[in-house]
């Protein structure tokens, strides 16, 4: 600890941390306040952390929590910590609070504050206290202390209303949550509450403030006399206000209703987006709903889609935002009289209007449809399991005569909880060494009939949910017994299935050769569409019997060591070949040899 700490004057507890330095190291007889903060290693007084506080607290054996308050001006309502409402240069102050006790108040630090709340009197610059010792607007913070120039007799004016009030609200945070308790949470007033001062000044002169630019006193003055009404009955000044912007906005000659109400309004929904302006926002939105003469388009005006409820009649660009539908189609089926509503024609726009009621019968009934995203979601599963359950006919969309004219989706809503509702009713729980969800079945190599059969018997009720995971959401928690599962694959005579690319990997099958077959009736498969292609898969009892009537002229030529030319020759003129159509350019390719004609003939000769 410093061997200054028996003569280091105390601070107050609205001081600022400046002004402290220097009425110290006046005290001192320093010649510069930089001195002390020279000592514990401090280089620039604006850009101290929190450390560099408690360091130099610790040293001159001060109260760090104290001295933390002071250097963030912690007693001045809504001046955020180095932000842009500071004064650091010019300093105004108060000359009947310095004859009472002679230190820089931090409330007199805040731009807006132009008056002394206690004695009702306008401040006064501090280079008026150097004005008979010939300094002019030369006197600094660190000689006004030096000097001992505080009980120094300096005029001073009265203060207005709106100065007085607001010097208040910046000294007592609880005086201005009161008033301000719209926009106030947990008892706190937001930290851009001086920046929304601003917006209310703007709001009423319509004056643009320019964020990048310092505030002078005079500018200050001005604000507060612009807002003085809204100090003293928030709520009620500020509806009067915004439908007074409403109105002159009303009465514009030409189009621009936006432009005519003024940059307050865009502020608002730009800069004052936190949750302490919510009830704000909602209230303009609300008064310009009520108000404002103008087919208001909800995006533009930046009314929440809850306030169109208010409204009795709705433009055609909000109709058709709360339909899911387009303004062509909108304004088509209001001139068709498909839609009641009504068109209205100014010199150079044409403007359509809805019944409300209307729309809100034709949202109803669009709404108990859903597309296929929405079914997704709604049960939790994939794409592909959802294209299953529409093949197998468990999911059944409705045609587009059944259908809203609005409605964007073509699976029932009821219908699809109902398949919920199902597989709840099928719960039987029981005790399973494995179990597998609807999408765990879907993701497992099983061809489309065996996947049909098993999600038939599982929405049918003849395979039960054996256990319900309550962690996870839609049809991801409703787990089916392997073994019930297996039974179904075992029964089917599709268990295993060859594609055509398989044909080629295990026999030397060429692709137009199988597709010649599968085309000509030869050999049986199932094919599942994919776009504008068809996929081929062949079960082993439908090879097997395919095997058992033909022989593959080209394998049968490579056993026995002959060009398959030659044999098809021979075997042709005997009329022992079955012969299948290819794609132009594949030959030879394809020809089967009969069984059934080779033993009659071997028989006959």
């Amino acid at each position: 600890m410093s061997s200054l700490y028996p003569h280091f004057v105390k601070p107050y507890n609205d001081e600022s941390f400046d002004g402290y330095l220097c009425r110290a190291a006046a005290d001192l007889g320093y010649s510069s306040p930089s001195w002390l903060l020279t000592e514990v290693g401090i280089k620039d007084s604006r850009n101290c952390s929190d450390e560099d506080i408690s360091g130099f607290a610790q040293y001159y054996g001060l109260d760090q929590t104290q001295l933390l308050r002071m250097y963030r001006y912690g007693s001045v309502t809504g001046a955020r910590w180095r932000g842009n409402f500071f004064r650091f240069k010019e300093h105004y102050v108060c000359p009947q609070c310095m004859k009472d006790a002679v230190y820089l108040r931090q409330s007199w630090c805040h731009v807006l504050c132009t008056a002394c709340s206690s004695h009702g009197v306008q401040l006064v610059p501090l280079n008026n206290y150097g004005a008979d010792l010939g300094l002019g607007t030369n006197l600094s913070l660190f000689m006004f202390f030096e000097s001992s120039l505080g009980e120094s007799p300096v005029s001073s004016m009265a203060a207005s209303v709106g100065q007085i009030e607001l010097a208040k609200m910046l000294a007592d945070a609880n005086k201005a949550a009161e008033v301000f308790s719209l926009i106030t949470v947990d008892g706190k007033l937001p930290e851009d509450f001086s920046n929304f001062l601003m917006l209310l000044s703007e709001l009423k002169s319509g004056r643009t403030y320019n964020k990048n630019k310092n505030i002078g006193f005079d500018q200050a003055i001005q604000v507060a006399s612009d807002i003085a009404e809204l100090l003293l009955d928030f709520e009620n000044a500020f509806d009067k206000n915004v439908i007074g912007r409403i109105s002159s906005a009303n009465a514009r000659v030409s189009g621009g209703f936006i432009p005519a109400l003024g940059g307050w309004y865009k502020r608002l929904h730009r800069d004052f987006t936190s949750a302490p302006y919510d009830q704000l926002r909602d209230r303009v939105s609300r008064k310009l709903v009520a108000h404002a003469e103008a087919p208001l388009n909800r995006k533009l005006k930046r009314i929440g889609s809850a306030l169109l409820e208010e409204k009795k009649s709705l433009t055609g660009s909000e109709a058709a935002r709360m339909l899911n539908s387009s303004l062509d189609k909108i304004v088509a089926m209001v001139k068709s009289g498909d839609l009641k509503g009504r068109i209205v024609e100014t010199s150079a726009n044409e403007f359509c209007m809805v019944s409300r009621v209307e729309v809100d019968r034709l949202r109803q009934e669009s709404e108990k449809f859903l597309d296929g995203n929405q079914v997704m979601d709604l049960l939790g599963i994939p794409k592909r399991l959802k294209d299953r359950l529409v093949e197998c006919e468990i999911l059944v969309p409705v045609s587009n005569e059944s259908r809203s004219k609005f409605s964007r989706g073509k699976f029932k809503r009821e219908s699809v909880l109902q398949l919920i509702e199902n597989l709840e009713s099928y719960y039987q729980p029981k005790k399973f060494l494995s179990g597998s969800t609807m999408c765990s079945i879907s993701r497992r190599r099983l061809n489309k009939s065996i996947s049909e059969d098993i999600y038939t018997a599982i929405f049918s009720g003849e395979i039960q949910c054996v256990h319900i995971d309550q962690s996870k959401q839609g049809m991801d928690r409703y787990i089916f017994d392997d073994a019930d599962i297996d039974l179904i694959v075992d029964r089917s005579g599709r268990k295993v299935e060859m594609s055509v690319a398989d044909m080629l990997d295990l026999f030397g099958y060429k692709h137009a050769e199988v597709k010649g077959w599968i085309n000509g009736g030869l050999l049986k498969a199932r094919s599942e569409s994919h776009g504008e292609h068809a996929r081929y898969y062949i079960s082993l009892p439908e090879f097997n019997e395919f095997k058992s009537r033909h022989i593959v002229l080209s394998k049968a030529a490579r056993d026995m060591g002959k060009l398959p030319a030659h044999l098809a020759n021979s075997l042709r003129a005997r009329g022992l070949l079955t012969e299948t159509e290819l794609p132009e350019g594949d030959g030879r390719r394809g020809f089967l040899i009969d069984v059934q004609k080779l033993l009659l003939y071997a028989l006959a000769h």
